[in-house]
């Protein structure tokens, strides 16, 4: 049930996110990828910490995320190429 519910209430999006993943998995030996997840997105400002890390217990990110740091930790990765192929939570 719990996994209908993204079908029914916004079915636009669901629809986005199952194309999104089918383009990836078809052309996961082409691309190289970096699928992220944020919290609550707000207009905090740029010089907060970013936390990167799988959901979970140890994970030292809030919920939220500022739009200017998570830009930061955007290009800042796409120079370290940390989490390739990883899917990381972030949070400030």
């Amino acid at each position: 049930m719990v996994f209908q519910i993204p079908g029914v209430m916004l079915p636009q999006a669901n629809a986005e996110m199952l194309a999104i993943a089918a383009e990836v998995e078809a052309h996961k030996g082409d691309l190289e990828t970096t699928v992220f997840r944020v919290g609550f997105l707000n207009d905090d400002t740029a010089d907060k910490d970013v936390f990167a890390g799988l959901q979970g217990p140890d994970h030292k990110g809030a919920l939220s995320l500022s739009r200017p740091s998570m830009s930061r930790w955007l290009l800042r990765e796409a120079d370290e190429r940390n989490w390739i192929g990883g899917a990381p939570s972030l949070g400030n």
